[in-house]
């Protein structure tokens, strides 16, 4: 069913805002013209291309979003997903997408082309970590390395003593942040 509420709910979710107030700044239109929105139980179309271009969305986009009936927001942000997931041209479509839109897309096209994503920007200290990894996978030595740098961080952390209790329990914190991190990674590239 549509309505007025729901279209403003997609204009919240498409804009990442929560309230009228947040909205009506974020589009730079008056409480007055919401009011006649939703009087009017709609959104003049003229109104969603100045929309899309202050959102930096598409109009074609911000239009099918906008049109297409869903049934709960949650279906919404699933559709929106889905259309992130398609296949987008790397160089052609990217402009039509805000930042964290781009973002998502240039990960999916990292996964699909094997393109290695790292949050460490000391180029330095990457170099020394693929190497040894690289070198560790060559010769079937991913576990000694692992093993060695978990003591490497056992013993470059001044919080934590030398000691077999402190030891134990560091590695079991470290194994559950590595969990963590695993799970996030799969969720990421599902």
């Amino acid at each position: 069913m549509k309505n007025i509420d729901f279209l403003l709910n997609k204009l919240r979710y498409v804009t990442d805002t929560k309230t009228d107030k947040e909205l009506c700044k974020t589009l730079n239109i008056s409480y007055s013209t919401m009011d006649t929105w939703k009087n009017n139980d709609k959104i003049p179309e003229k109104r969603l291309y100045d929309i899309s271009q202050k959102v930096n969305i598409s109009f074609d986009e911000l239009s099918r979003i906008m049109n297409k009936e869903f049934n709960s927001i949650s279906d919404l942000i699933k559709e929106r997903d889905n259309f992130l997931e398609n296949d987008i041209d790397l160089f052609k479509n990217l402009d039509d997408l805000n930042y964290s839109e781009r973002i998502k897309v240039l990960k999916k096209h990292c996964i699909d082309y094997d393109i290695q994503i790292t949050e460490i920007k000391n180029l330095r200290m990457l170099y020394f970590v693929e190497y040894l990894v690289n070198d560790a996978v060559k010769t079937n030595k991913t576990k000694k390395l692992e093993k060695q740098v978990k003591e490497l961080m056992l013993e470059n952390d001044p919080r934590l003593k030398a000691d077999e209790q402190t030891t134990n329990l560091f590695y079991d914190f470290l194994e559950e942040q590595i969990k963590q991190f695993e799970d996030k990674f799969k969720k990421e590239n599902t």
